[in-house]
């Protein structure tokens, strides 16, 4: 079967800057020369665009027209394509290797299909991170896979097409100057078939002049409105198209697809101005109505909020919560304040019968959560700390995760950091692992703790771990996902589906250094504390102590414990020396050879330094000669933190 012809549609307007990158990621790609063309339609570009591309001469096809929106370029850019599959690709976007490839086979594969799509890496130039968001694949025909679609969303750059399937489609409406993909992305599943490949073939950079940002709360106002204004005017046109083509806007599966996209408004217009209160319970009724037809196929999730004197941070954590692109009939609130003494009963209660709100008698954390886990009664259960929130898809994230893998106790994820001093927010990226760690038990000793906000549990894996000892006033969260890996498989997501806020009184911090003495010594107090909770709860658990698998763990959370001791009592020379010995062999199946000396030749200096002295000597050659000793465990690292528990 000879290779079909592939036209690939670029759009630019001012992208000089990236455009040549996205070239050369075409030009790139394992496929047929002489099956390939590369058109590039120019919007009335006012800086040097049509010098970078003039520069590859015949590989690509260059038109430049006056400036008319996006839809006009893509309207030129398809009527110019000699191609039987047409891909689509923005100028400042790029392909990664064996994408066109990729595409084409299953084009060759699925004959009745018209539209292929994928998930793409997201690429912050900022900070250099690249992620991979969460993707949830649908295929299909919108008739005929009429629940699955309700969840379709419109995939943008990533999408490719066949071009006799576009014919019902075309031409777009100029009046869309913005997210003009998104109208044939709408229209063609009513049309063909669509096929997801659930693979990341392309990356979206994002440069701050996006319509989409990494991190939705960093948008400023003025381009949020811009972006509601852009993705009304497509609204409407979708309803137009459809109108004119005779579908029946007021039935299923139309419907629900359009009141879903009306309700990602309501999510942008509330934060550039609350809704009033009618509005509001205007806008709650159509989300049960839209997510309320999926709730038999949805987990009911329980999200506990335990608060403490936080009423200035509450209200965002609560609304981030009743955002989620999840059936709110399928979501229980329950907060529970440990005796605030501000005005967080007040802020709270105004949300009426949507959150089950508890007042107790100050106890500390444990008392708090045990409080709530009693009144949970979803199938999973969500932590998340009142200063913290819930980006809109991480109920829908973890609970598919639950779904598709039965067996696991746990769900956790990245997050985002938010330092509301200087207003940095930064996606960070900590050491994830899944799977039963019972039966690879070395991996206690470099398994992350993240915070509380980051978790989530199957509420009848947490039976035999309750209650919480209440001695542990604070890090009492760790108390559980510590525990969970010795009674249960855990799964990892990549996604940061969490913005933690940095704010001055945190437990935990990425950046250790920021923490004041006195916080390292509280929170050495409060780790201390737990690690006796978790001993204790293993003499409790007589089944599970004698297994082999808990020697990893006991060695990793009795060596932080000395080590934290010795912060204020240091040892004898000798007992420094056989500490930092034992603790080297423990560690050093994840240590390279060089550091794993570097750990012996401190222990040996402990001798005759003794063990503070030495530990600031090895800290120091460590940071000398970081680069060349290789992979350190985290375990071994005694000084730093490994998350909110170290």
């Amino acid at each position: 079967m000879s290779a079909p012809l592939v036209t690939v549609v670029m759009t630019t307007y001012n992208y000089g800057h990236f455009i040549e990158e996205s070239i050369e990621s075409v030009l790139s790609q394992d496929y047929p020369l002489d099956r390939r063309e590369l058109v590039i339609v120019d919007d009335g570009s006012t800086d040097d665009t049509a010098d970078r591309v003039r520069k590859y001469g015949s590989k690509i096809r260059y038109f430049f027209k006056p400036n008319g929106g996006q839809a006009s370029a893509l309207n030129l850019g398809f009527a110019s394509a000699r191609g039987e599959i047409i891909a689509l690709l923005d100028a400042d976007d790029y392909w990664l290797p064996g994408k066109m490839q990729r595409i084409v086979a299953e084009f060759q594969k699925k004959p009745e299909v018209g539209m292929v799509y994928h998930p793409f890496l997201e690429f912050d130039m900022e900070t250099n991170e690249r992620r991979k968001p969460y993707f949830r694949p649908v295929s299909g025909h919108f008739f005929g896979n009429k629940p699955e679609f309700f969840w379709y969303q419109l995939p943008g750059t990533s999408t490719a097409f066949r071009r006799k399937c576009l014919e019902p489609v075309f031409p777009i409406p100029e009046e869309i100057r913005m997210l003009a993909d998104g109208y044939i992305d709408a229209l063609l599943p009513l049309y063909s078939p669509v096929l997801a490949i659930p693979e990341y073939l392309a990356a979206y950079r994002f440069h701050g002049n996006n319509c989409f940002y990494a991190d939705e709360q960093q948008m400023p106002a003025e381009t949020r409105k811009a972006r509601l204004q852009k993705w009304q005017v497509l609204i409407d046109a979708i309803r137009t198209a459809l109108t004119e083509r005779g579908f029946a806007l007021d039935r299923p599966p139309l419907r629900p697809f359009l009141e879903r996209l009306q309700l990602r408004q309501n999510r942008d217009q509330f934060i550039l101005q609350p809704p009033g209160r009618f509005r509001f319970f205007r806008h709650l009724l159509l989300h049960n109505r839209c997510y309320g037809k999926r709730s038999m196929e949805s987990l009911t999730v329980t999200v506990l909020i335990t608060t403490y004197n936080y009423a200035k941070f509450i209200e965002q954590a609560i609304d981030s919560v009743l955002s989620q692109d999840y059936p709110l009939e399928r979501i229980q609130i329950v907060v529970v304040d440990d005796g605030s003494t501000d005005d967080t009963s007040q802020r709270v209660k105004k949300y009426g019968s949507s959150i089950e709100y508890f007042l107790k008698q100050n106890g500390g954390q444990a008392s708090a959560l045990n409080f709530g886990l009693a009144k949970a009664s979803g199938e999973i259960v969500a932590l998340l700390d009142a200063d913290d929130m819930f980006v809109p898809s991480k109920l829908a994230s973890i609970a598919e995760a639950f779904q598709k893998n039965p067996t696991i106790g746990m769900v956790y994820h990245q997050m985002f950091e938010w330092d509301v001093q200087s207003n940095e927010r930064r996606a960070l990226n900590t050491p994830l692992i899944s799977g039963d760690l019972r039966a690879s038990p070395q991996q206690y000793l470099t398994y992350f703790v993240q915070p509380a906000s980051c978790t989530s549990f199957r509420r009848n894996t947490l039976n035999s771990l309750l209650p919480i000892p209440d001695s542990i006033r604070m890090l009492a969260d760790a108390y559980l996902v510590i525990l969970v890996p010795l009674v249960s498989p855990i799964l990892a997501l990549p996604e940061p589906l969490t913005i933690y806020r940095i704010h001055g009184s945190n437990s935990y911090y990425a950046d250790e250094q920021r923490m004041s003495q006195q916080a390292r010594t509280i929170r050495g107090q409060q780790i201390l504390t737990l690690i006796d909770s978790l001993f204790g709860w293993l003499a409790r658990n007589q089944s599970v102590e004698k297994q082999r698998h808990v020697k990893f763990f006991r060695n990793r959370w009795d060596l932080l414990s000395k080590s934290l001791k010795f912060q204020n009592d240091p040892p004898g020379r000798w007992r420094s020396f056989l500490f930092l010995i034992r603790q080297n062999y423990v560690c050093s199946f994840s240590q390279s050879w060089k550091f794993t000396t570097l750990k012996y030749l401190s222990a040996c200096s402990a001798l005759v330094l003794g063990y503070r002295t030495a530990q600031v000597w090895e800290d120091d050659i460590l940071k000398s000669t970081q680069h060349l000793l290789g992979k350190v465990s985290r375990a071994a690292r005694t000084s730093g933190g490994t998350g909110p528990v170290q």
